[in-house]
């Protein structure tokens, strides 16, 4: 692990934020729903939920057409550069403007699926207390869990189903916006380090890369003016964090597109 670069992604829009944040709880249900476990099976149920709750409270199926609207509009100025390659231009509006014109007809009823099913309902009313979720609290779900594997498959993907091209859709536009920027060498004195941002074409996003043998994390704070960086160690059995005093190295990706 010594030389390992970890990076650490950080949204400065409230879009980016919320779209990371369905990425991240789609990798966590995907990640488990391949594992043969009764455990791995609740956690999986658990990530679902979660989804679904964000459905709920966030427009974000209508956050990521309107993201992806503004995407091929900077992208139709890019088809003005002489050097663009254009296949690869055509290639990557066809496949926003198919996502777009997947999910505007149903982008306000993507959770119904979801808050129609009695089974997850139940599930997801006690989900939010301690302990809640016990075979004596839901013996459904207790008798769902010791199905055999094939069988919990193909109920979870059943019920991903709906949602599907919406975590497709997600995981595309955020490589695009990923791939957007260059990796820059950069050097923060004494753990610390600012920048100023273009305000006329906003970073969406920045990846910072950080060696993992310097034992530090970064704590950041921003928007698409300026971005503020602490690069701070941790005792983790006391759980508290410093500023390191040292010049630290580590790369820079702003992402703009």
């Amino acid at each position: 692990m010594a030389g390992q670069l970890l990076t650490y992604e950080f949204p400065l829009n409230e879009r980016m934020r919320t779209l990371l944040r369905v990425e991240f709880l789609f990798q966590q249900f995907m990640h488990d729903v391949k594992l043969n476990h009764a455990w791995q099976a609740r956690s999986a149920i658990h990530s679902l939920m979660d989804i679904v709750n964000l459905l709920e409270r966030t427009d974000i199926a209508n956050e990521l057409i309107k993201e992806m609207d503004r995407q091929l509009g900077n992208l139709q100025k890019l088809s003005e550069t002489p050097s663009i390659n254009r296949q690869t231009l055509s290639t990557v509006t066809d496949k926003l403007q198919y996502y777009i014109q997947f999910l505007q007809p149903i982008a306000s009823r993507l959770d119904a699926s979801f808050t129609e099913n009695a089974f997850l309902n139940s599930i997801r009313q006690r989900q939010g207390i301690p302990g809640g979720t016990c075979s004596f609290d839901l013996p459904q779900y207790y008798y769902w869990l010791n199905l055999n594997y094939e069988t919990r498959l193909e109920t979870l993907n059943a019920w991903l189903g709906p949602i599907k091209t919406l975590q497709e859709a997600v995981v595309y536009l955020l490589g695009l916006i990923r791939q957007s920027g260059m990796a820059k060498k950069e050097s923060a004195p004494g753990g610390v380090f600012q920048k100023s941002l273009n305000p006329i074409h906003p970073s969406q996003l920045i990846r910072i890369g950080l060696l993992y043998h310097l034992n530090l994390y970064p704590e950041v704070s921003g928007s698409k003016h300026r971005i503020n960086i602490r690069m701070l160690s941790t005792d983790l059995k006391t759980g508290s964090s410093n500023q390191t005093k040292e010049a630290i190295q580590f790369d820079l990706t702003c992402c703009a597109i």
